[in-house]
């Protein structure tokens, strides 16, 4: 999904990485293999007992070293978990994308399930993310993603519909299906809950000076006295947003999160450091910094 504001073209979270429209364009869009090889020290040459590499095919990027029984899932065995979890839920295929150097992988599906706030109206969209890591360090995970058509804001759960933490081959299909079964299960329930947390920020009111006390416990300062610049102008970000965001009108607690989301999706600076800034954005508002602040928005603005 996308909205095209002024110049800007504003993409979701489900649109990170390459289009695809289905599971073969999924594949392509992943264009490498994993192989395994024994390495060497680079003074000696000489072989490391029980060490081998994860290396990359395409470029040969080393994504992690391991004995020689580590289990892996090349790209393809790795998407064909969200091909059948989209065969179960349905749904589109949205993007794909490797980060973190190919150590892990992102991939969406896009749902026709929508949510709607009841007194504004603003259409929710929902997708599921599915995230694994190759090298063994990570768990692989299928989440429930929204993000406000209008205008792009995430409304990312802080908690995942089904998280899978075992991490070498062994029985490890057999654990993929029963966290795919989960998914089928657990998935309505979700969207029931949230429809139910966009109806009690809908329909509560909220006033200026209530956004302005909410911005300063979501953003706090150590000595209220000396607030840094940068602090006060978030705060005053979401202040603004509140009347003047896309789609706000300064009314309901929807406004006041909506002003958040908008803040920390569009407004929020983010450094090149290893990876683009780009990649560093989809971190952070996945399960990094921004995602966390969003999760305390909500848990705020709903108590």
């Amino acid at each position: 999904m996308k909205t095209i504001t002024g110049n800007t073209v504003r993409y979701s979270l489900s649109n990170f990485g390459t289009k695809v429209s289905d599971y073969a364009s999924a594949c392509a869009a992943v264009p490498f293999t994993f192989l395994q090889e024994p390495v060497s020290r680079a003074s000696t040459g000489e072989k490391i007992p029980n060490s081998f590499g994860l290396f990359r095919s395409d470029n040969g990027g080393c994504v992690g070293i391991h004995s020689e029984n580590f289990g892996f899932m090349q790209p393809s065995e790795s998407l064909a978990t969200l091909e059948r979890a989209r065969a179960l839920v349905g749904g589109k295929w949205a993007s794909v994308a490797s980060t973190k150097g190919g150590r892990q992988l992102a991939a969406f599906i896009q749902l026709e399930t929508q949510i709607t706030a009841p007194k504004r109206g603003d259409k929710v969209g929902l997708s599921i993310a599915y995230f694994d890591r190759f090298d063994g360090t990570g768990k692989a995970r299928l989440q429930l993603l929204a993000n406000v058509l209008a205008c792009d804001n995430g409304m990312t759960r802080s908690d995942s519909l089904v998280t899978f933490s075992e991490k070498h081959y062994g029985a490890i299909r057999e654990r993929f299906s029963a966290m795919e079964f989960n998914l089928a299960m657990k998935l309505q329930e979700q969207v029931e809950e949230m429809q139910s947390t966009v109806n009690a920020l809908d329909n509560t009111p909220m006033t200026r000076s209530e956004v302005s006390a909410f911005a300063r416990t979501l953003f706090p300062a150590i000595d209220e006295t000396k607030v840094p610049a940068r602090t006060e102008n978030v705060r005053s970000a979401i202040e603004t947003g509140f009347v003047r965001g896309t789609g706000n009108v300064g009314q309901t607690r929807w406004d006041a999160f909506n002003a958040v989301t908008e803040q920390l999706d569009w407004q929020g600076s983010f450094k090149e450091t290893g990876f683009s800034r780009e990649e560093n954005r989809f971190e952070s508002l996945v399960t990094g910094s921004a995602s966390r602040v969003r999760s305390r928005a909500l848990e705020l603005l709903l108590n």
